[in-house]
Parts: C-alpha cells; structure tokens; sequence
C-alpha cells in the first residue's frame, strides 16, 4: 500500500515541491502511524524550503530531500506493541518540525 507525500529536493520557492508516492511500512515497536487530517502552513516551513536558517542564531539548516509540515492534526490508525498512552482513534496534534506534508506520518510515541 501507497500514500502521498511531498518532496522537497532542492531548495526555493512553491514550486520546488513535488508529489510522490511512499510504501506504507507498519510502525516500530514503540511508534505510532498517524492520518494527516490538517498541516500547517506556516512561516518555519517557508524558511526550510527556501534553505534558509529555522533560527537566526544557528547556521542550522534542512538537509535535502525533505518533507516539509512544521505541525499537523491527525488521527491514531496504528500503533507498535509497546506504545502506551496512544490507542487507534485517538485525535493528536503533533509539533512535527518537519514531515507533515504527507497523508500517513509514523514517528515515535511516548506515553
């Protein structure tokens, strides 16, 4: 199974991001997937994309390729055997940094 995802692989404007298509994997032990139901747009993710420092103070920069989305809103559809705290079903918010351009996003769960 496919899921849609967007690619950035050079750095600039709108333009430079692409559509593609990612094999959905099942999530680690102690990871949980997550239905993209809402990104943000939001200024970090325009900076990243441009190349750009996220922080004035820091030389820090997004390595390519990458997938932009700063936050998102999404729904538990799986989770690893060892999660505790997240059950399928569940609505979450999540500071993703990046990543949250994409319609299934699997990261690590704390509880």
């Amino acid at each position: 199974m496919t899921y849609k995802s967007i690619l950035v692989s050079q750095h600039g404007g709108p333009e430079v991001m692409q559509i593609i298509e990612k094999e959905l994997r099942p999530p680690a032990a102690k990871e949980a997937r997550i239905k993209v139901l809402a990104a943000s747009v939001s200024r970090p993710d325009v900076t990243v994309r441009r190349g750009e420092a996220l922080y004035s103070n820091t030389p820090l920069r997004q390595k390519l390729p990458f997938t932009p989305g700063y936050a998102i809103i999404g729904e538990v559809v799986a989770v690893g055997q060892e999660v505790k705290g997240a059950e399928v079903g569940d609505r979450v918010g999540v500071l993703t940094v990046t990543g949250g351009y994409t319609r299934c996003c699997i990261g690590g769960a704390t509880g």
